[in-house]
């Protein structure tokens, strides 16, 4: 769900050699593994109030290891159509070469790729974190005697959708923050972490309507369609878990920012 761009750029830059990628790559599933189970009682606020089913304290990590687990084929699906954009699309050997708007369009064309990898995975995060089924094994085998493969991939509208803009706006406003910021804290470092954590919790509540769609259609007890969400729930669908959303993109790009800045001071000696 929340991958760090400043990652992203430093497993595919050209100052990393190619036997540095894999190095690169397991450094982002382990930081986002970890991520994950720091912010999964947060997205299970989000998704329960997104979804209309009741809270219950004792459930709110229930999918931890679903949402852990998730984080690999974001980050290979994010770095692998990144790499397929720069290098044969766009002809660069490294992201560093594209101009503004061309990182841009890629880094939100591969999320977009890389979250609609991830949609089966957020499906049974949803319905174990609802208590639909008592367990993660019975949520699979249960969606399909339902539903077949198919109902694994609903949301693959939503959540591609929803990580395209949600990246782009990462990208872009993570950057613009930073230099603001740097004056003020005199640290670039520091300027790095609040301005990411600032972007973050800003494209998490502009991105959090497509969310709150995309859980009523995952969610086995209503599977509803995106109209009926907008029908049933109203113009409050908008809002719905916004603040635990926000938070959570905040605390993750926060946590991926600074244990980023850790492997390059390791490298670095």
């Amino acid at each position: 769900m929340t991958l760090n761009p400043s990652a992203i750029n430093n497993a595919t830059s050209s100052k990393n050699p190619e036997a540095n990628f894999t190095k690169k790559a397991l450094q982002g599933a382990f930081l986002g593994f970890f991520k994950a189970v720091l912010i999964t009682p947060l997205l299970y606020y989000k998704n329960m109030l997104q979804s209309g089913n009741p809270i219950v304290v004792k459930n709110c990590v229930n999918a931890t290891f679903v949402i852990g687990l998730n984080i690999i084929p974001q980050f290979a699906g994010t770095l692998g159509f990144r790499e397929l954009l720069t290098k044969k699309y766009y002809k660069k050997q490294s992201a560093e070469e594209l101009t503004e708007r061309q990182q841009l369009m890629t880094t939100g064309l591969a999320a977009a790729g890389a979250g609609f990898l991830t949609v089966p995975g957020e499906f049974i995060a949803q319905n174990r974190m609802n208590k639909w089924q008592s367990t993660t094994w019975k949520v699979i085998v249960e969606a399909h005697r339902i539903g077949g493969y198919r109902v694994f991939f609903r949301g693959a509208v939503t959540v591609p959708a929803r990580e395209f803009i949600y990246m782009n706006g990462l990208f872009y406003l993570s950057k613009k923050l930073s230099i603001a910021i740097q004056p003020i804290v005199k640290n670039e470092n520091y300027a790095l972490v609040i301005g990411g954590a600032f972007a973050g919790a800003i494209t998490g509540a502009i991105t959090n309507p497509i969310d709150v769609l995309r859980a009523n259609r995952q969610c086995m007890l209503k599977g509803w369609s995106y109209i009926q969400t907008m029908q049933k729930v109203g113009p409050t669908f908008m809002i719905k878990g916004i603040r635990y959303r926000s938070a959570a993109i905040a605390v993750a790009i926060s946590f991926l920012s600074a244990g980023n800045k850790y492997f390059e001071k390791r490298e670095a000696g």
